[in-house]
């Protein structure tokens, strides 16, 4: 039944590439009620379910589908694969709990973002559009700064230091960075250290923000 609701869910957008997550947002808050009430389970009360699910979605699903139209450059299949990434969850929910819910849901997006490229013999790739308009941001200036920094990293940095920069500015640890690249945090360290020493020596200053570069902003 979940799985039901929400493909349905996902069907009636008319064009699935260029509607804001935001938007989703307020539909599930409308109607996540109804639609998650039917996923209870024997392990875990409805009530419990429900609640925990709507609250994981309303606050990871704009940073998701961010994350994975970095990752594809496809609307549709970014929100395609933020579906799936929830029935995932929801899934394993059921079969115990997961213990970092945040990180889970990004690594098991990315996983499946990978095995359908792979599916189809296509690259993962990295794209502008992820990092455009981000819905935190507190002004106009703000964004054009953010947009325009990753313009530039686009051009000299890889995929992967992307990627790291992406995840580091959501807020992740090294350590939940590493683990949804599948890689030890010395490296995560590394590739963001990389990446600033590119930016500076290419443009004679740092453009990316403190957050996604130190430790400790």
């Amino acid at each position: 039944m979940f799985r039901r609701r929400l493909k349905a869910e996902t069907d009636t957008k008319d064009n699935a590439s260029s509607r804001s997550v935001r938007a989703e947002d307020r539909e599930l808050r409308e109607i996540g009620g109804s639609a998650l009430s039917d996923t209870n389970s024997g392990q875990i009360p409805g009530t419990t379910l429900e609640h925990e699910l709507t609250e994981l979605y309303l606050a990871t699903a704009s940073q998701l589908y961010r994350y994975g139209l970095l990752l594809t450059r496809n609307g549709s299949l970014a929100q395609d694969a933020v579906q799936e990434t929830f029935l995932k969850y929801y899934a394993q929910l059921k079969r115990g709990e997961v213990r970092d819910a945040r990180a889970w849901l990004f690594r098991a997006l990315r996983n499946y973002i990978f095995d359908c490229q792979k599916s189809v013999g296509t690259k993962m790739s990295v794209g502008l559009d992820a990092v455009r308009a981000h819905p935190d941001d507190q002004s106009p200036e703000i964004a054009f700064e953010r947009s325009e920094a990753m313009r530039l990293a686009l051009d000299i940095l890889s995929p992967r230091e992307i990627q790291c920069i992406q995840l580091r500015t959501e807020g992740f640890t090294y350590k939940e960075i590493a683990d949804i690249l599948d890689i030890d945090s010395g490296t995560v360290g590394a590739l963001l250290s990389r990446s600033s020493d590119k930016i500076r020596k290419a443009f004679g200053k740092e453009l990316l923000p403190c957050k996604a570069l130190s430790k400790t902003c």
